[in-house]
């Protein structure tokens, strides 16, 4: 039986984007995610990191811990034509051993058939001096990219790995990091390694 993996942020002892993570989670599971979280306990007003391990029939455990982002600046540029990780499996083992070759970059970029995809855990936005785009293909649609869509405050284009030095900055986006125009990284030509 297949293990999928949920983050979910929650801010204020509020879970944040409950519908987008119930929606994702359908698509492999019956877990009703709403009822389960009211049995969690958040004592402060932090920013927590929810971790849900599930199958397709129920949740087999969870982890909740205080969330403080890591600094990411400079990303490896992988190559794997044959990674598939269409759902948010709990077994990243695939992802793990390409982000094992990052050398001294924080992150990587996955390449697939000559299109960027994502970095190790987190979708990515390029801003092409006018609107923020992200991949056509990614491995994962996440939850904040599918809303973000939703909200039309970013669009999809296909994007090669050659194209990436054109654009001015980029984003990391996940259930943890939203989008903030702050956290965008100033793209230089030391930001991706080849």
């Amino acid at each position: 039986m297949s293990q999928f993996l949920e983050t979910i942020a929650i801010l204020n002892k509020i879970p944040q984007h409950l519908e987008y993570h119930q929606k994702r989670m359908k698509t492999c599971s019956v877990v009703k995610i709403e009822p389960f979280l009211q049995s969690i306990s958040v004592v402060t007003n932090k920013l927590y990191k929810l971790s849900v391990v599930y199958n397709e029939t129920q949740i087999e455990k969870y982890q909740l811990i205080p969330y403080q982002p890591n600094q990411i600046n400079r990303f490896k540029i992988v190559i794997n034509n044959e990674i598939d990780y269409s759902y948010k499996y709990a077994d990243r083992s695939q992802i793990d051993q390409l982000r094992s070759k990052k050398g001294i970059c924080d992150d990587i970029v996955i390449v697939k058939n000559d299109e960027v995809t994502d970095c190790s855990f987190a979708n990515l936005l390029f801003f092409d001096g006018d609107k923020w785009i992200t991949t056509e293909n990614p491995l994962l649609e996440g939850t904040c990219r599918a809303r973000l869509l939703d909200q039309d405050l970013i669009s999809i284009q296909k994007i090669s790995v050659n194209q990436l030095q054109s654009f001015s900055k980029m984003m990391l986006i996940n259930a943890m990091l939203d989008f903030d125009e702050k956290r965008a990284i100033q793209i230089s030509p030391k930001t991706f390694v080849f």
